[in-house]
């Protein structure tokens, strides 16, 4: 849904005339090699996102969706205001924490080069298909588009951590079934 919520604000700033770009803040999601230690207890541990191999660009901007606290901002300069657009949220990582994985051997944590709406596009794309998570994909999008209603009423809003695209570290060093397992699994059931 973070991915959604920055491509909604990077439309938003491409529709909105006085809108400033988009800009990264200091805050990014930290990078984790799967070869991390498992020492710690459960609530320590962060949760991992994989995003396979990506360029630069793509690792920066998802360092900054899944950042902790505010990894990026939109705003419209209005009568000495700064108005942020509708869908900017505050990640409050209490709780939960976040850590990438994939390849981000050069990314540049000050790049110049901020996603627009198109480009995120992209990067969605590129992880749903990555995870095979259309309809995840979908879900999310609605979401993002809902949260104006939790902004109306000045509510904060918890979600759900989905477990299937996000893993726990110890979870990822353990080699699952294959396909062909699962499937012979799926079909021995039926007989």
């Amino acid at each position: 849904m973070f991915a959604w919520v920055y491509a909604l604000s990077a439309r938003w700033v491409e529709i909105i005339l006085r809108a400033s770009p988009i800009e990264y803040t200091a805050n990014q999601a930290p990078w984790t090699a799967i070869t991390v230690s498992n020492e710690g207890t459960d609530n320590g541990r962060p949760m991992m996102v994989e995003l396979g191999e990506l360029v630069g660009e793509a690792a920066r901007w998802w360092a900054a969706v899944l950042a902790p606290g505010e990894g990026w901002k939109a705003v419209m300069p209005h009568e000495g205001w700064r108005l942020l657009s509708p869908w900017s949220v505050v990640k409050e990582s209490n709780k939960t924490n976040v850590s990438l994985v994939g390849s981000s051997s050069h990314m540049s944590s000050h790049s110049l080069t901020l996603a627009s709406f198109e480009t995120a596009l992209k990067y969605i794309e590129d992880y749903s298909i990555f995870h095979n998570a259309d309809k995840s994909s979908s879900a999310a999008l609605t979401a993002a588009l809902l949260l104006l209603l939790a902004q109306l009423d000045n509510r904060k809003v918890k979600l759900y951590v989905s477990r299937r695209c996000c893993r726990k570290l110890e979870d990822m060093m353990k080699p699952g079934p294959s396909h062909f397992e699962k499937r012979q699994k799926f079909s021995s059931t039926d007989s």
